[in-house]
Protein backbone atom coordinates (compact mmCIF):
# COMPACT_ATOMS: atom_id res chain seq x y z
CA UNK A 1 0.00 0.00 0.00
CA UNK A 2 2.71 2.60 0.90
CA UNK A 3 4.87 1.62 -2.52
CA UNK A 4 0.98 2.46 -4.21
CA UNK A 5 0.57 5.75 -2.16
CA UNK A 6 4.17 6.66 -3.31
CA UNK A 7 3.30 6.35 -6.68
CA UNK A 8 -0.02 8.00 -6.57
CA UNK A 9 1.89 11.05 -4.56
CA UNK A 10 4.87 11.27 -6.81
CA UNK A 11 2.63 11.26 -9.89
CA UNK A 12 0.26 14.23 -8.06
CA UNK A 13 3.33 15.87 -7.62
CA UNK A 14 4.44 16.16 -11.19
CA UNK A 15 1.14 17.42 -11.66
CA UNK A 16 1.31 20.34 -9.44
CA UNK A 17 4.83 21.15 -10.53
CA UNK A 18 3.69 20.83 -14.18
CA UNK A 19 0.54 23.14 -12.78
CA UNK A 20 3.22 25.93 -11.62
CA UNK A 21 5.66 26.08 -14.10
CA UNK A 22 2.76 26.31 -16.86
CA UNK A 23 1.31 29.36 -14.77
CA UNK A 24 4.51 30.84 -13.99
CA UNK A 25 5.71 31.07 -17.92
CA UNK A 26 2.71 32.50 -18.94
CA UNK A 27 3.19 35.32 -16.61
CA UNK A 28 6.97 35.59 -18.08
CA UNK A 29 5.61 35.95 -21.37
CA UNK A 30 3.26 38.53 -20.68
CA UNK A 31 6.63 40.45 -19.46
CA UNK A 32 8.30 39.62 -22.20
CA UNK A 33 5.67 40.74 -24.22
CA UNK A 34 5.35 44.60 -22.59
CA UNK A 35 9.50 44.58 -23.07
CA UNK A 36 9.13 43.97 -26.60
CA UNK A 37 6.79 46.86 -27.47
CA UNK A 38 8.55 49.53 -24.96
CA UNK A 39 11.77 48.26 -27.31
CA UNK A 40 9.49 49.07 -30.48
CA UNK A 41 8.33 52.02 -28.46
CA UNK A 42 12.01 53.92 -27.96
CA UNK A 43 12.85 52.63 -31.63
CA UNK A 44 10.02 54.27 -32.83
CA UNK A 45 11.29 57.89 -30.75
CA UNK A 46 14.57 57.47 -31.81
CA UNK A 47 13.50 57.41 -35.90
CA UNK A 48 10.99 60.15 -34.88
CA UNK A 49 11.33 63.10 -37.12
CA UNK A 50 9.11 65.45 -35.81
CA UNK A 51 8.57 66.46 -31.81
CA UNK A 52 5.29 64.83 -32.00
CA UNK A 53 6.23 61.60 -32.99
CA UNK A 54 8.86 61.61 -30.68
CA UNK A 55 7.22 62.71 -27.49
CA UNK A 56 3.79 60.30 -28.15
CA UNK A 57 6.13 57.48 -28.53
CA UNK A 58 8.23 58.78 -25.35
CA UNK A 59 4.65 58.73 -23.59
CA UNK A 60 3.70 55.27 -24.62
CA UNK A 61 7.19 53.97 -23.92
CA UNK A 62 7.01 55.41 -20.25
CA UNK A 63 2.74 54.21 -20.12
CA UNK A 64 4.45 50.49 -20.93
CA UNK A 65 7.35 51.42 -18.15
CA UNK A 66 4.43 51.43 -15.70
CA UNK A 67 2.47 48.58 -16.58
CA UNK A 68 5.23 46.55 -16.52
CA UNK A 69 6.33 47.97 -13.42
CA UNK A 70 2.73 46.61 -11.86
CA UNK A 71 2.93 43.37 -13.98
CA UNK A 72 5.91 42.24 -12.32
CA UNK A 73 4.95 43.57 -8.48
CA UNK A 74 1.73 41.27 -9.96
CA UNK A 75 3.84 38.71 -10.97
CA UNK A 76 5.76 38.21 -7.74
CA UNK A 77 2.85 38.12 -5.80
CA UNK A 78 1.28 35.33 -8.03
CA UNK A 79 4.46 33.71 -8.05
CA UNK A 80 3.86 33.75 -4.12
CA UNK A 81 0.56 32.91 -4.30
CA UNK A 82 1.18 29.65 -6.80
CA UNK A 83 3.63 28.35 -4.56
CA UNK A 84 1.64 28.40 -1.46
CA UNK A 85 -1.29 26.76 -3.32
CA UNK A 86 0.92 23.86 -4.44
CA UNK A 87 2.43 23.76 -0.91
CA UNK A 88 -1.10 23.51 0.47
CA UNK A 89 -1.86 20.84 -2.73
CA UNK A 90 1.45 18.96 -1.62
CA UNK A 91 0.04 18.61 1.92
CA UNK A 92 -3.11 17.77 1.51
CA UNK A 93 -2.11 14.81 -0.80
CA UNK A 94 0.47 13.95 2.03
CA UNK A 95 -1.99 13.74 4.22
CA UNK A 96 -4.51 11.75 2.35
CA UNK A 97 -2.35 9.03 1.86
CA UNK A 98 -0.37 8.94 5.49
CA UNK A 99 -0.85 5.76 6.66
CA UNK A 100 -1.36 5.27 10.08
CA UNK A 101 -1.08 2.10 11.94
CA UNK A 102 -3.70 2.06 15.48
CA UNK A 103 -4.40 -0.68 17.86
CA UNK A 104 -7.68 -1.21 19.45
CA UNK A 105 -9.42 -4.06 21.48
CA UNK A 106 -12.34 -5.00 19.80
CA UNK A 107 -13.18 -7.74 22.38
CA UNK A 108 -11.31 -9.92 24.78
CA UNK A 109 -12.43 -13.55 24.56
CA UNK A 110 -11.99 -16.16 27.98
CA UNK A 111 -11.97 -19.99 27.62
CA UNK A 112 -11.82 -22.45 29.92
CA UNK A 113 -10.35 -26.08 28.93
CA UNK A 114 -11.96 -28.71 31.08
CA UNK A 115 -10.72 -32.20 31.16
CA UNK A 116 -13.53 -35.29 31.69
Amino acid sequence: MKDRNHKYFAEELDKIELWASDLKNVLDKELQALDQKMSEEMRASALSVSLEERRDHTRAYHFLERLRNDKRKKIFQAQDDISTKRDTLIDDIDNALSIKDSQRVLFTIRFEVIHS
